[in-house]
């Protein structure tokens, strides 16, 4: 797989093989101002200040897009957000901008172009899909069975995932799913009985799915070294430098139902 660490002055250090481990292409935009790094299964965005985005690895996972992106993403992006083969931004006046692999959430259909071209809040992500927060409605977009077609209810606070499934909490303390029934896409009779009824509380910290952040989570201080996804690679040379702050590491999933067609 490849590799990448994020150092404490903002120049980021790529290694391994091609998906990921070989940024020359675009290696006069990670010596410096990158605030974080984020990966798919086999390429990397960099966000840099300002709001530009950085792209390199193998295509089919990320590492291609339309002219009309790329000019989105020279500025204005805030925040990042990955599947295992797309990505998604969330610009500053709210407009979502995807790229990445068509099937796994990397186009937009043409149904959701108007809800996501303004006002969204918030997208999260599964391994197969995404979800946007829109004022009390969910937008989804994906593989579907995997998280696409979110249902249209109102009331929807936050969003929670799983590997291909995604749960949503309603201001009635209410729960709805969809996705893979594997996932948590499709509750049991009994389950969905009282997921419906909705128990008051919190209720977002007792939900039955995790809400996965997106990484990196956080800035760390000046050198310290964080491992984003864990492996033993500290006795490599490339890890042994200083104020290195995040390390992302690319792996392939145990199952990626990878339909390439």
């Amino acid at each position: 797989g490849g590799h990448a660490a994020l150092k404490g002055d903002g120049s980021v250090v790529t290694w391994g093989d091609n998906n990921g481990g070989d940024s020359s292409a675009v290696s006069q935009h990670l010596g410096s101002g990158v605030k974080k790094i984020f990966s798919t299964t086999g390429a990397f965005a960099a966000l840099k200040s300002g709001g530009k985005v950085v792209v390199w690895g193998e295509s089919y996972y990320g590492n291609s897009y339309s002219l009309a992106v790329g000019t989105a993403l020279e500025s204005g992006v805030e925040k990042v957000y990955c599947n295992n083969h797309a990505f998604a931004v969330l610009k500053t006046n709210g407009v979502v901008v995807t790229w990445g692999n068509a099937q796994r959430g990397g186009v937009v259909p043409p149904s959701l172009t108007t809800q996501l071209s303004s006002g969204v809040e918030k997208i999260y992500a599964n391994d197969y899909a995404f979800a946007a927060l829109k004022g009390s409605q969910v937008f989804a977009w994906g593989l579907d069975g995997y998280g696409a077609n979110a249902p249209a209810d109102s009331g929807i606070v936050k969003v929670f995932a799983s590997e291909s499934a995604f749960a949503a909490l309603k201001s009635n303390a209410s729960v709805v799913t969809w996705g893979n029934s594997f996932g948590g896409g499709a509750p049991s009779a009994e389950v969905l009985e009282e997921l419906e009824e909705g128990h008051g509380g919190d209720g977002a910290d007792t939900l039955p799915v995790d809400d996965l952040p997106q990484p990196p989570v956080g800035q760390p201080k000046g050198g310290e070294l964080r491992v984003v996804v864990a492996a033993p690679l500290l006795d490599d040379p490339h890890v042994q430098q200083q104020n290195v702050e995040q390390i992302l590491i690319q792996h392939t999933a145990p199952e990626q139902l990878d339909q390439r067609n």
